[in-house]
């Protein structure tokens, strides 16, 4: 009787520790100051952001819209549609033949596109490219992995004394070049 108990309670020890969560590590990202999510460091040591963190600071919705797309691994940008405003100052062209010499003809209004910041948005799509075409999921999130983030940026990430104290914020601190994906506000 004591053997079979001890069996047991060898067992259900063994379940508990086998079916118990491993530590995750996570980590605030802040871009520029302001905070772009949470990081979590995933197996092999990549540190990595969630997509729904990643869209909503880059002002889209859930469902990713306008700005993202998810196609199987790869994540990228498109360009969504702009709204369009005149500008004030009009242009004029050459009188066409046969009006008098100080008339000039309007030249329609020019557009240019307006930029909009959405409430919580830290950064804005600049170019239409791909972010990373190695998507993770872990406890069922898609992950992009934060070196990729910084590419995006035209950076490289870059960690203090190439590792991180548990729950260590991480700041990354990107403009963005003129041929960069993203750009921070």
């Amino acid at each position: 009787m004591l053997k079979k108990a001890l069996v047991l309670s060898l067992c259900v020890l063994g379940f508990i520790l086998i079916a118990a969560p491993t530590a995750v590590e996570y980590h605030p990202v802040f871009l520029n100051g302001k905070s772009l999510g949470q990081a979590v460091v995933l197996q092999g040591g990549i540190i990595a952001i969630s997509v729904e963190d990643f869209s909503k600071a880059g002002g889209s919705s859930m469902t990713l819209q306008p700005n993202f797309q998810v196609q199987g691994n790869r994540f990228s940008t498109v360009l969504g549609p702009t709204e369009q405003k005149k500008i004030v100052s009009p242009a004029y062209k050459e009188a066409p033949a046969g009006t008098a010499p100080n008339q000039a003809a309007l030249v329609p209004a020019v557009h240019k596109a307006e930029i909009k910041i959405a409430p919580g948005q830290i950064f804005r799509v600049q170019n239409a490219g791909q972010i990373t075409g190695n998507l993770m999921t872990f406890n069922g999130k898609a992950y992009i992995p934060l070196s990729d983030v910084a590419k995006a940026f035209g950076g490289t990430l870059t960690i203090n004394g190439g590792t991180l104290k548990a729950g260590e914020a991480i700041r990354l601190n990107f403009g963005g070049t003129p041929n960069s994906i993203l750009i921070g506000l």
